[in-house]
């Protein structure tokens, strides 16, 4: 299964090559604020699909070592499997918090365009405990 989504449209190395220039929107040299825009976003997004197929990959091959040790028993697991099975766990937490920041650091930045440009800030809506309300 692992093989399939790596040599499938699915696999990192697929989604990574596939990819749009900036030129492509508006062609070369050319002002358009909207395209810059959405070029901004279409990388940030290719970045993440990049991540999560990269990160589908490791967690299968987390799994597969995770039953294979379930059905001889950790003992019986090799080292060089425990190891593997270490290696991945430590990599997708290391991701993760990765992603946070990530996540965090844009927000960020979205709030203090929203601020220089004179918008108000955006905040999630606050639900009302009251009936009616």
């Amino acid at each position: 299964m692992l093989t399939d989504l790596e040599g499938g449209d699915a696999g990192r190395t697929q989604i990574a090559a596939q990819r749009v220039s900036r030129a492509a929107l508006s062609g070369t040299n050319a002002t358009f604020a909207e395209a810059d825009g959405l070029y901004a976003q279409y990388n940030r997004v290719h970045q993440q699909l990049t991540s999560l197929s990269k990160t589908l990959g490791f967690q299968i091959e987390l799994l597969s070592i995770g039953v294979h040790a379930s059905e001889v028993g950790y003992n019986n697991v090799e080292e060089e499997l425990r190891q593997r099975y270490q290696e991945i766990d430590a990599g997708l937490v290391a991701e993760q918090a990765a992603q946070k920041e990530q996540e965090r650091a844009y927000q960020e930045a979205q709030r203090k365009q929203q601020m220089q440009a004179g918008q108000p800030e955006l905040k999630a809506p606050v639900s009302s405990t009251k009936p009616g309300v």
